[in-house]
């Protein structure tokens, strides 16, 4: 009895930091990791390319085909995200059509750049089958922002992707932005 006791509690533990619906960790997990994460990498000079992605109008997806449709479009990408990048590096669902990845210890900006066209293409190549037999695609905007190069603080590095993917959705659909402090 104390030993399913145990099992109900790691396993309330463990959902608690896991997004039910696409498996990946969740923004909770990722504050929790980013605790232990931001000081080791900063003890070992890592580079973390942060990627923050949106699937473009992702909202009409579920109000032309259904909340369940949205769903499996959700764990598409999810899946696609995960094959498309390093165990080592974490995926994490954002909010509702928005994915953070942090790939970690890469070796510079232009690596992360290039691995973050290579998961916009495979992204953007992926897709359903509506009901009624239509082959369902969606294209990303996705802002990127660099641990320690823009800021040593990851909720600073957040905002930054944020502020790249904003100006990247201002420019239009399938746009990669890279974080760039105002002059003035």
């Amino acid at each position: 009895n104390i030993l399913y006791i145990r099992y109900l509690i790691i396993e309330l533990q463990n959902s608690s930091l896991i997004d039910p619906l696409t498996k990946l960790k969740n923004r909770l997990s990722f504050q929790e990791d980013m605790k232990e994460l931001i000081p080791l990498a900063l003890r070992e000079k890592m580079n973390i390319g942060v990627l923050l992605i949106n699937i473009d109008r992702f909202r009409a997806v579920n109000d032309e085909h259904g909340d369940k449709f949205g769903d499996k479009f959700l764990q598409l990408y999810a899946k696609m995200i995960q094959e498309n990048i390093r165990t080592s590096d974490i995926a994490i669902r954002f909010s509702g059509g928005e994915f953070l990845i942090l790939l970690m210890n890469v070796i510079d900006e232009a690596k992360t750049l290039e691995i973050a066209e290579s998961l916009k293409e495979a992204l953007s190549n992926v897709y359903l089958v509506t009901p009624n037999g239509d082959h369902f695609k969606k294209t990303i905007c996705m802002g990127i922002s660099m641990f320690p190069q823009d800021s040593n603080d990851m909720d600073e590095i957040i905002k930054n992707a944020e502020l790249a993917l904003s100006d990247a959705k201002d420019q239009g659909r399938s746009i990669i932005l890279r974080y760039q402090e105002d002059d003035g």
